[in-house]
């Protein structure tokens, strides 16, 4: 397991002993300390209310101008099938019902087991 570690770390051009890089990630969050707080007085969107941090909801972004080009693009390339064919076929090719087990911790040897749950009926409201 050390061994992998060490190859992590070198992949990710790190050093083997962490003091050095947490050092200077502790650096730049000291820095960012006072520029947060310089731009706290002018942000109306964060607010002190009885000690407390109140922040904004954040509004909607406008939507980028060539965003309906592309769902119009990527929605014809989607095949068009329903959501429990789709469930079955994913059953299919990753054996995910085997997975399931039954409460008491036995096999779930329901008969038509994935069926029946990609056709599960929708639950009623307020259940």
């Amino acid at each position: 397991m050390e061994q992998a570690g060490t190859r992590v770390l070198l992949s990710l051009e790190q050093e083997l002993e962490p003091a050095g890089h947490l050092a200077e990630l502790a650096s730049a969050l000291e820095g960012a300390y006072p520029r947060v707080l310089d731009g706290l007085g002018s942000n109306t969107a964060v607010q002190f209310v009885g000690g407390r941090l109140r922040l904004e909801k954040p509004g909607a972004l406008a939507e980028p101008p060539l965003m309906k080009e592309l769902r119009a693009l990527v929605d014809g390339m989607l095949p068009r099938m329903d959501f429990p064919e789709l469930l079955l076929e994913v059953f299919d090719r990753t054996g995910l019902p085997a997975d399931f087990t039954h409460i008491s911790g036995a096999d779930a040897t329901m008969e038509d087991f994935p069926t029946s749950l990609a056709r599960r009926p929708p639950c009623p409201r307020g259940t």
